[in-house]
This record gives C-alpha cells, structure tokens and sequence, in this order.
C-alpha cells in the first residue's frame, strides 16, 4: 500500500504553501503600523541630523563585524554553536547494531564554499535525524591534471574547518561515500587515475579505521545493520565509480533523452557499474536478514528521462541488480540516490532486457522498487517563476515532478503500524512569499509505503 503527498514545492512547480502565512496576511497590520509613524514622526524630526550621524556610525561597526564573521567561515548554520565540538575534534559513532532506528537522513551534493544551513535542519526538531547518508559529491575538489590532488585536499580542510561541520560531526553519526567529484574527477569511472589518492583523503577525512577492509581492498563499498530482526534496517553503500566502465559518448549532445551518454548494450565484463568483486558482495549482501534495505548509489538508477550519469548508460546491469533482489528474495529493498542537482521519488516496475521500442523481454522486480533521489544540498538547478517546464524530464518511472529547492532526503520508519515515510525536504527557509515562516525542513514531496509489502511472494 503507497500513498504519495504532495506537499510544499515553490511557485514554479504550481505548488504553493498554503498553510503558511502570505504577504497578504500581514497587510491589515501594516497599515496600521505605517498610520501609527505618520502620527509620531513630526515630533522626532529634530533629532533627525544626530539620528542621521548614528546610523552612518552604527552601520560601519555593523558592517566590520560581519565582515569580520565571514572571513572566519561562520556563516553557515547554527551548528557551530548548537553542537560543540569535542576536544579531540572526532566523529561521533555510529549506533550499535542493536539500535533501533526510526529517521535516516541523507544528501549529496554539497560545496565547501558555500553556507550549509541544512547541518540545523537536519537535526532540528522538525527532522530529528538519528544518522546522515553523506551520499556523494561531499565536497567539490576535482584534481585537474595534480597527481597529489591538492584542490581535493584544500576542499576537505575547508569543510573541515566550518564551524556547522566541527559541530555536527560530535553529535550526529555520518556514513559517506564519495561520488565523482570528491573521487577527483568529474564523470570518473575505472580510468581515473586519481581514484587511490582520493580513496586515501576520503578514509583519513572520515577517520575510518585503519584496520577497517576500505583500507585494504579496492573501492570503498561497505555496509551496516542497526536495529535486531523485525526492526532492522542494512544500509548497502554501492562505489558506483572506482570500477565503472565508460559509458559512451552521445552522438546528440543535449538531445533530451541523451544530452551527455548513451546506453550501452554490450554484455562485457569491462561493461559494469559495479565490477564483478562488488557484484559478488553484494549478493552476499542482499542475503544478510533484514526488514529494510536502503541501498545507496551515487547516481540514479530507476530514471529513464535524461542522458546524463546514470545506470540506463549500462541497462543490462539494471536488469541484473533486479535479478539479484528476486534471485536472493530479499526484501524491503529501497534505493536512495544523488548527483543530479535535483531530487524526486521514483518506482521501477518493470526493465527491458534488450534495445529497441519493443524489447524482447523485461527484468520485473516481485515488488515494487522505489527510489528517492536528494540533491543538491547547496546548489541545486534552480527553476525560474514563469519558465514552461523548469527542465522537467520526460521519465514514466517518476512519480513526482523534479525538486528544483535544495533539498534533503528523510527516511522515517515507524515500526509499530510497519509503514515508513521517504520524502524530500527543504534545506533551508525558502525566499517564496512564505518568508513570515521557517519552513526548513517542511515536507515537499513524501511517499507512504507498508514494509510488508516489499516481499517477495
């Protein structure tokens, strides 16, 4: 049983917020307050030259603190001062694996250079989240021809010394992969010959173990399990970039549909997402006893509607993954996704197996299989009031329309009535009319799904 909400996405969507108070709300009081000055201005004006002189004053003192404040970092969130840091500046860890959860956040997409106010949203009230996906593009730092990858290195220190990250870090547990941007190249794959030296920086940015098997093997896939049986949650963590074969070149570029790759029929062992190692251990994976599985991959996997990064670029290897859910009976297989700059809820119910407009066979999942994509944190493609489709692609797996806000994807799980929420959330407070009211965190779209219907029968 599904049931989807449609809930607070700005103007250009058509959606509005109107459980939040409008401009128009305010205008009785306004005028009010503007009758009110008109009566007691005349009595102030002899003070207007001293007013005039303390105000130039005031606002130069103003402006050199706040100068002062932005050149330190902190201008980013709260988080800095809501969430002190410890003393040895380390990563709280993660729940034990008895821990029941019941709200996972996630993200991708996030620039050091920018404020990042999502840190509060995610562990405000409103969300109250218990673990955070960092799901890819955690940082922007592209080696561009630097072997030692120093750019990759200066973006880590710089989200390393925000304020709103120090604070984080000591109070809500992070697992993280890295996408291409932060594996040191954009669109990388199994060539980038950055990819060992951006492993290294990410394993020593998240202070992973060094007796942890990310040091010791190729690729940074892993998984856990919080929560015993009948309320317990795997995270699947995919590296859908250190072992990806090439896609190939669109001949059409921005064609809709193939703007930027093409997919790839070839069934080849060079034609992969995930290598044939990572392959195996995920079967292994899917086998683990689980209520719920969130399998994590930097790019999208059910989206249908562009040519930009994605799994249709290697669709046999789509076919497989629905294979091996229905292969190992694994149920409550949800997958989260990235990278796009923009989010949205999908459901793939069915995959074909060949090319063409009416292919020979399809791959179909025994259940329905969802995705929710979140992205960007801090700069996602922004879609003007008034332009016709704000890049709306035409995608039968999506159920929704495109997020263009920045946005956060929650996972809530309320193990009682066996039903969970995924829905995609503001970042931020948004600049729309509702400016009278935070909704940081407010719902945009939100997906209601029964656990015990992702079964295999």
């Amino acid at each position: 049983m599904q049931q989807i909400e449609l809930g607070s996405q700005n103007n250009e969507s058509g959606f509005v917020t109107d459980d939040l108070p409008h401009v128009d709300d305010f205008s009785s009081s306004t005028e009010f307050r503007a009758a009110d000055v008109q009566r007691t201005s005349s009595k102030w004006n002899k003070f207007a030259p001293l007013a005039f002189v303390t105000a130039i004053i005031l606002t130069f003192v103003i402006g050199l603190v706040v100068g002062v404040a932005i050149e330190s970092g902190n201008d980013d969130g709260k988080s800095s001062s809501s969430s002190p840091t410890t003393s040895d500046d380390a990563y709280i860890a993660l729940p034990s694996e008895d821990t029941v959860l019941t709200k996972i956040a996630f993200g991708s997409c996030a620039k050091a250079e920018f404020p990042q106010p999502f840190w509060d949203t995610i562990v405000s009230k409103r969300v109250a989240a218990e673990l955070f996906i960092f799901a890819g593009d955690n940082v922007y730092g592209d080696c561009w021809g630097d072997l030692t990858c120093q750019r990759l290195q200066a973006a880590y220190d710089l989200l390393g010394s925000k304020p709103s990250f120090q604070g984080i870090k000591s109070v809500l547990p992070i697992m993280s992969i890295p996408d291409d941007h932060d594996y040191g190249l954009n669109d990388g794959d199994v060539t980038n010959q950055y990819k060992d030296v951006a492993k290294g920086m990410f394993l020593d940015f998240f202070d992973v173990g060094l007796d942890d098997v990310r040091r010791s093997r190729d690729g940074l896939y892993y998984s856990r399990i919080f929560g015993p049986v009948g309320r317990r949650v795997q995270i699947i963590v995919l590296d859908t970039r250190y072992f990806r074969g090439q896609f190939t070149e669109t001949p059409n570029h921005f064609a809709p549909g193939m703007e930027a790759y093409v997919p790839n029929w070839t069934p080849s062992v060079n034609n992969t997402m995930l290598g044939e190692d990572q392959w195996a251990w995920l079967h292994d994976q899917l086998l683990v006893e689980a209520d719920i599985r969130l399998i994590v991959s930097t790019v999208q996997v059910a989206a249908l509607g562009h040519g930009y990064e994605c799994w249709r670029m290697i669709p046999l290897d789509v076919a497989r993954l629905i294979d091996e859910i229905n292969l190992t009976r694994a149920n409550g297989v949800v997958l989260l996704s990235g990278d796009r700059h923009v989010g949205g809820l999908y459901n793939m119910s069915e995959w074909p197996r060949t090319p063409g407009p009416i292919p020979a066979s399809y791959a179909r999942p025994c259940y329905p299989l969802y995705e929710i994509t979140s992205s960007a944190l801090t700069h996602s493609h922004p879609c003007e009031i008034g332009r016709a489709n704000c890049g709306d692609e035409n995608d039968t797996a999506r159920m929704t329309p495109l997020v263009h806000d920045n946005n956060i994807g929650l996972f809530s799980i309320d193990w009682d009535v066996r039903y969970f929420n995924m829905s995609i959330l503001r970042t931020e407070k948004s600049n729309q009319p509702s400016v009278y009211a935070d909704d940081a965190g407010k719902e945009i779209y939100s997906l209601s799904v029964e656990i015990d219907s992702l079964k295999c029968p």
